[in-house]
């Protein structure tokens, strides 16, 4: 069981045109597409600003258009949810609110196969979810192998970016952290690199996980702080 993350063909070599960019210059040809999740209201808030600032001149400048889906929780984010709004006028976005809305818009999107991939702005908890969504697609068997996932780390916990980036003997530390995976996310020649996964298969459910999965009192916890 496994599903694709990101990496840079500069590093590695080859290349695959698995990529991202919104509103192309018109006299430039559109090398590929993305979908883009960010989450204002994961880590330190700064989703939307790196977004904003750093990732979608890339991707224009790549001639890499894209799809911004931005995720918010009203109740948490009520004061920025209108600064978003205004984002979303002037970007033509889609805002969602609550858990499990990114995961439902992978779930059910009809035009999914139109994209290069899908860029995360957001911590594993994002990753978690729009990964969960592409395998309960009823096309999950030729999605999931041929769908990257680019991750800029945006969260309080970077677990999944940072467990790849040391495996390739990437930078760990910010600045370039975070400059690397932009740099990553937003070239047309990057390529990708399987990931394994975990899989629970209970009653009700079948869930996939790339770092740990917990139960009981743990999870409980878990939850719990998340909330605070």
């Amino acid at each position: 069981m496994g599903a694709w993350c990101f990496r840079s063909a500069k590093v590695h070599g080859g290349g695959v045109k698995a990529s991202c960019n919104s509103e192309p210059d018109i006299e430039a040809a559109i090398i590929g597409s993305v979908l883009v999740f960010a989450n204002p209201n994961s880590g330190s808030g700064k989703a939307m600003r790196t977004f904003r600032e750093r990732v979608e001149p890339q991707l224009r400048k790549n001639h890499i258009e894209f799809e911004l889906i931005i995720t918010i929780t009203f109740v948490r984010g009520f004061t920025s949810f209108f600064l978003f709004l205004i984002f979303f006028l002037f970007h033509r976005s889609v805002i969602l609110d609550g858990s499990n809305h990114a995961k439902s818009v992978i779930r059910s999107h009809n035009d999914l196969g139109k994209f290069n991939g899908i860029v995360i702005l957001s911590g594993d908890g994002l990753v978690s979810e729009v990964l969960n969504g592409l395998f309960e697609r009823e096309d999950r068997t030729s999605i999931v192998p041929s769908m990257p996932i680019g991750v800029v780390p945006c969260g309080s916990g970077n677990g999944l970016l940072s467990s790849l980036f040391f495996s390739q003997n990437e930078p760990l530390v910010n600045p370039k952290f975070t400059n690397r995976a932009i740099e990553v996310c937003c070239s047309p020649e990057s390529r990708a690199q399987p990931v394994n996964l975990l899989h629970v298969q209970t009653d009700k459910e079948n869930i996939a996980a790339f770092l740990s999965i917990g139960w009981g009192l743990i999870a409980d916890i878990g939850e719990y702080t998340e909330d605070k």
